[in-house]
């Protein structure tokens, strides 16, 4: 799986003017290494991005409504979803 988030790629590229907040990324996945090693991974990509982690359906929509994330990445596959 090749994953690519990029400011060119969303359309952001060349907006200095645009004033952007920090991201917050979710990772769902009921593996707690495959989650931290994404974490690891997006984080220096995304310098100061904000992560949360879930393991299920159910805790992401507890998660949510609280800390509204940008992106939320997930298996399609979960067994719980």
């Amino acid at each position: 799986m090749r994953l690519v988030l990029s400011p060119s790629a969303a359309g952001l590229a060349g907006r200095q003017s645009v004033r952007r907040r920090p991201l917050r990324i979710l990772l769902v996945d009921d593996h707690t290494l495959l989650r931290s090693g994404l974490k690891a991974l997006l984080s220096v990509e995304f310098q100061g991005a904000a992560f949360g982690e879930a393991a299920d359906g159910p805790e992401v929509i507890l998660r949510q409504p609280a800390h509204k994330f940008t992106f939320i990445v997930s298996n399609r596959d979960g067994q719980h979803y």
